[in-house]
């Protein structure tokens, strides 16, 4: 009897060791995650994956355990009860990325690689898994949600930088790879040129930045990061989609669906060191609004191309077509989906060609130098009473070097120009130059205190306007007070030069008449910032941030009641202050990331005692990302309270009725998707709503914003 227990304790125990876990740790695209910690919580077992994602836990005692996975940069994964009897169990891990990471590199702030918890100045980075799973059709509908910026129609604003001016302009630099991408003629951004399905991350600098990107970086720096072609990878996706009715039975103007749909593919190849991608994108939609159709087409492509290991070239190219029609204003609030008669069956063509190369040499360990060398093309036609159109070129070099000095000194100095030439009938055929050269440093005092500085000296000559210099001189400190807690604090100035558009602009849209302004000046801002970070943990972090920017002759358009028109003209003096909250918590538990975000600002027009318009006091946005292994919903909420100032001349002077029904802003996105990794293939099925709710409001004066719409979206990697 007594051998016969044992021998049954024997192969009991033999049993209990027999059972194992193993699997495969992967990213949303299916690519391995080497390096991933994997542990069984309450217990000393655990292992690493391999560089290919897997790994496995081996001689595991029969009994009931919990997977822990976790990767840096990743949100931690937990599993439920597993129960194991001399048994196997395979398990495939997705994890996904974080919305913050503590230790994140940026190189827009300063041009160089810096962590984001080290900078002087505002910063917020976007991932781009973070684009894909909103599943968005366009760059702008991203940007709405970054906290700190806000996206009239189509003309972005950081901390209310910008009203809306049509297009005319920008305060913000909008880049590429560190190629800023602004039209040599009205100084506008084209979304739809930056190939958002191969972005890596979007980088966002809160800020006057004219003391290291000059001119029209008054108000901030938004740095589109493409991902490196460095193996072979193909993306397609495919969507489809429509809008609701109106809600009111009053709007209904269409007795048909209304459609949109997109097609993209990116294809990335390798040959030896070199690296190819190629990306070709359709978009069309039959718009909510009547005369608001367009047909996107465009071709983006990008090389990195070693020389040695101490040299390289990257090449890109982009060329942009476009038809649409041109909505400009409603007809009244009663047809707010319709444009007034005058403005019907109007249509804009367009063709926007961008040609880019960079350079970069490491002369040694501590000297590094980049050129950057473009060219931006714009074409644009309307078919409106006016006939306006538009040719302009935009060359631009930029030569930089990076010194890392000493061991606490680091340094970047450069040089830049730009030239360019527009014919147009509604800007005349004109001329521009500038050039500026710039040197910022920074400086760590102590491991706890980094210090920085910089100064920039830029000349501009725009056509028959006086010529114009600027000093933009900045100065930041960063403090360490806790392994979890930093201060930071910046005061600096900025400027910018006017537009060809906004100086030059002569044209009667649709009896909306526009004067030129040959005696316009460049703008100037005095901006101070403190602010502070405070991570409790991976995944949970506070940040405030206290701002105050002081314009002079800040340039806006406004109505003349003497004579009708229109122009842009300097304003005496402007205040634009406020504070930004914003929170982002992880609870992995639940696999749940959540980020709250609120900005308050106050905008006055000092010259003539009233707010600025366009620029809603309160602006709240949040985002809910849950994700469970294969599954993920997105839930996206903003909020914009109701602007006190628009314009107001263009009600008055009777050309846009019922112009002043504006109200508060509530919109809810939310989106599903679902990855086949459990079938081991690499497709993602995603279904979208966008203004859940059907809310309807406006976001410039007499435009009614997107109706609800639903869309499916597939997408794969292969």
């Amino acid at each position: 009897m007594k051998y016969i227990l044992i021998l049954c304790f024997a192969v009991i125990g033999h049993l209990r060791a027999q059972s194992s876990i193993e699997g495969r740790v992967t990213d949303d695209k299916l690519n391995p995650l080497p390096g991933a910690n994997i542990i069984l919580t309450g217990t000393d077992y655990g292992t690493a994956s391999d560089q290919n994602g897997h790994f496995k836990i081996s001689a595991l005692p029969s009994s009931d355990y919990r997977l822990r996975v976790s990767a840096i940069g990743y949100t931690s994964y937990e599993s439920g009860k597993i129960i194991l009897f001399n048994e196997t169990r395979r398990m495939n891990i997705l994890l996904s990325e974080e919305v913050i990471l503590t230790d994140q590199v940026v190189v827009t702030a300063s041009k160089y690689e810096q962590q984001i918890q080290s900078l002087p100045v505002s910063a917020q980075v976007l991932q781009g898994s973070s684009i894909r799973n909103k599943v968005v059709t366009s760059l702008d509908q991203v940007l709405r949600y970054i906290p700190g910026v806000t996206v009239t129609l189509d003309q972005v604003s950081i901390r209310g930088s910008s009203g809306y001016s049509r297009g005319a302009g920008t305060r913000v630099i909008t880049a590429l790879d560190g190629f800023p991408l602004y039209t040599g003629d009205t100084g506008e951004i084209i979304w739809d040129i930056f190939p958002f399905n191969a972005l890596q991350r979007i980088e966002v600098i809160k800020g006057a930045a004219s003391s290291i990107y000059g001119s029209n970086a008054i108000g901030g720096v938004i740095n589109l990061i493409t991902e490196d072609p460095k193996k072979d990878e193909t993306y397609i996706r495919m969507y489809g989609g429509a809008y609701s009715d109106p809600p009111h039975e009053l709007w209904r103007w269409s007795t048909g669906t209304r459609y949109f749909n997109g097609l993209h593919l990116t294809q990335k190849l390798t040959a030896g060191d070199a690296g190819y991608m190629l990306s070709l994108n359709r978009s069309e939609s039959d718009g909510y609004r009547s005369d608001d159709f367009y047909k996107r087409y465009s071709v983006f492509f990008k090389s990195d191309i070693p020389f040695s290991s101490s040299a390289g070239l990257s090449l890109y190219g982009n060329i942009y077509t476009m038809t649409r029609g041109d909505f400009l204003y409603w007809k009244d609030s009663r047809n707010a989906l319709v444009p007034r008669d005058e403005d019907a069956g109007q249509r804009v063509s367009s063709n926007r060609q961008f040609y880019g190369v960079a350079f970069k040499q490491s002369f040694s360990s501590s000297l590094f130098l980049t050129n950057r060398l473009s060219y931006y093309r714009n074409k644009w036609d309307d078919q409106s009473d006016a006939e306006n159109f538009s040719r302009s070129g935009l060359i631009r070099n930029d030569l930089s070097a990076d010194f890392q000095v000493t061991q606490s000194l680091h340094a970047i100095a450069g040089f830049e120009v730009t030239s360019g030439t527009t014919e147009a009938n509604i800007f005349g055929d004109r001329t521009s130059f500038g050039t500026g050269t710039y040197l910022q440093a920074e400086y760590i005092l102590t491991p706890e205190l980094r210090l920085s500085g910089g100064i920039r000296y830029d000349y501009t000559k725009i056509d028959s306007l006086d010529a114009e210099n600027a000093f933009s001189p900045k100065l930041g400190l960063n403090y360490k007070i806790s392994p979890g807690l930093t201060v930071r604090l910046s005061a600096g100035t900025g400027f910018r030069a006017p537009s060809l558009a906004e100086a030059f602009t002569k044209t009667n849209l649709s009896g909306v008449v526009i004067k030129p302004n040959p005696s316009l000046k460049s703008e100037t801002v005095s901006n101070l910032e403190f602010g502070g970070n405070y991570l409790f943990a991976q995944g949970h972090s506070a940040d405030v941030s206290f701002f105050y920017n002081d314009y002079k002759n800040f340039i806006e358009p406004a109505g003349d009641i003497t004579d009708g028109q229109i122009s842009f003209t300097n304003l005496t003096d402007a205040v634009i202050s406020g504070y930004e909250l914003n929170f982002v918590n992880t609870i992995n538990s639940l696999s749940l990331q959540i980020s709250n975000n609120l900005m308050y600002l106050n905008a006055e027009d000092k010259g003539r005692d009233r707010a600025m318009k366009y620029r809603p006091k309160f602006t709240f946005t949040s985002s809910w990302i849950y994700t469970w292994q294969y599954f993920s919903l997105t839930y996206d909420m903003r909020y914009w309270s109701r602007v006190d100032e628009i314009d107001d001349e263009l009600v008055l002077l009777g050309l846009v009725k019922d112009g002043n029904k504006r109200t508060e802003v509530f919109v809810s996105d939310i989106t599903t998707g679902y990855l086949l990794g459990g079938f081991n293939l690499p497709v993602k099925i995603s279904f979208s709503v966008r203004n859940i709710f059907n809310y309807s409001y406006v976001e410039m004066i007499g435009n009614i914003a997107p109706l609800r719409n639903f869309s499916i979206n597939i997408e794969s990697f292969f």
